[in-house]
């Protein structure tokens, strides 16, 4: 009964033990690790010996020019070529991406290798340490802060941007999920952005291709006015964003193309109001009039009279106004002075402001009355300039 009990004792003692070995290793720190790799080659003679002192060269393949070999990673500090190895027979070689032929030579007791180099061992032909990236289609280049010389195809991992980098014919960093980063030269085709926040000044004249936008704006959207100088264009199209869910037209010249006539000009569309938070947008209207052609035989005055047509965005009805004098052709009328109510060579109407209801259609024609006597028309050249100020 005492050596049973003994036993089991025993038995108890050990399993203790093995448990307390279990938890202690489980308790143990890890730490990632990788095994030291030294980037060191060791070269060997005919007898299979390290090759002590040996020279060893590098040549562009196919050719008797030596090419360029580094000591270290980053390319900075070259090797001399031929290239001496120490006692061991080894030497820490980093070559570019090109083709190398190799040569190993005995080398000379007490002598340099660019004395004398001893007799030639053997060649390898056209050797390229980057022959698996080359020939490889997805891989990765070590983190650094600067872009090694690369293929297209390359990746690499830049620590300073830092951001992932990939080559084609320039360097050039992916776009990240919520890295900060600049766009620069790319174009985005129908986006959907969430939430956006729009900061700064747009300036110039920017283009945004059916965006998509979702969500609610937080803070002030500030837009400045854009003047858009497009003269002999409708630009009925050139709109912004608000900022609130609607768009509107850019204040500005929008219309201010010239038209050449003898005769009335029927309705001519200037522009069409844009949709927008409000219910009516602001214009202002001016008619710049000369003449464009002598008349012949005029015995009385041709007058040109300037309409605007609109729709008035209480009354919802279309409105005409004309210029209260209009614009007169005293007889034939002169080049040097074509229209003459007084002395001037040209005459300015005067400026009319008008609000007109969005989603409908700003015009201009006019009225031709020719006058008597005329055997060939006098015509004229009216210039309207539509400016949206609010």
């Amino acid at each position: 009964m005492n050596i049973s009990r003994k036993i089991k004792a025993t038995r108890r003692t050990t399993c203790t033990f093995v448990i307390l070995a279990l938890f202690s290793c489980v308790g143990r720190a890890q730490v990632a690790v990788a095994p030291l790799q030294l980037a060191r080659q060791q070269f060997l003679s005919s007898t299979g010996v390290p090759l002590a002192s040996g020279c060893m060269d590098f040549f562009a393949t196919g050719t008797s020019t030596r090419q360029a070999i580094y000591a270290d990673s980053g390319g900075v500090n070259q090797l001399s070529n031929p290239l001496t190895l120490d006692a061991a027979g080894e030497a820490s070689v980093w070559m570019t991406n090109v083709g190398y032929d190799i040569v190993a030579n005995t080398g000379v007791a007490n002598t340099l290798c660019s004395v004398s180099e001893g007799t030639q061992l053997w060649k390898e032909i056209n050797k390229n340490p980057w022959s698996i990236i080359n020939s490889g289609s997805n891989f990765i280049v070590a983190s650094g802060t600067v872009d090694p010389s690369s293929v297209a195809g390359e990746l690499a991992y830049r620590s300073d941007i830092p951001c992932f980098r990939g080559f084609t014919t320039i360097w050039d960093c992916f776009v990240t999920l919520t890295g900060t980063q600049t766009l620069t030269n790319k174009t985005l085709t129908t986006p959907t952005i969430v939430s956006p926040a729009i900061t700064g000044t747009i300036s110039g004249n920017p283009t945004i291709a059916s965006p998509t936008f979702s969500g609610t704006a937080g803070g002030t959207a500030n837009f400045f006015p854009v003047t858009l100088l497009n003269s002999g264009t409708n630009a009925s199209n050139s709109t912004f964003w608000r900022g609130d869910g609607t768009w509107a037209l850019a204040a500005g010249i929008v219309y201010s193309t010239s038209t050449s006539s003898s005769t009335s000009i029927p309705a001519t569309t200037m522009t069409a109001v844009p949709i927008n938070f409000g219910l009516s947008s602001v214009y202002r209207i001016v008619f710049y009039v000369n003449q464009g052609v002598v008349g012949v035989g005029c015995t009385g005055n041709t007058t040109i009279l300037a309409n605007v047509l609109w729709t008035d965005p209480s009354s919802g009805t279309s409105q005409i106004f004309s210029a209260d004098t209009g614009f007169v052709i005293v007889g034939n009328g002169t080049a040097s002075k074509p229209l003459s109510i007084s002395a001037s060579s040209n005459i300015l109407s005067p400026m009319v402001l008008i609000r007109a209801a969005s989603a409908t259609n700003i015009q201009f024609s006019t009225t031709y009355t020719l006058g008597t006597g005329c055997t060939s028309n006098p015509g004229y050249v009216i210039n309207p300039y539509l400016e949206k100020i609010g």
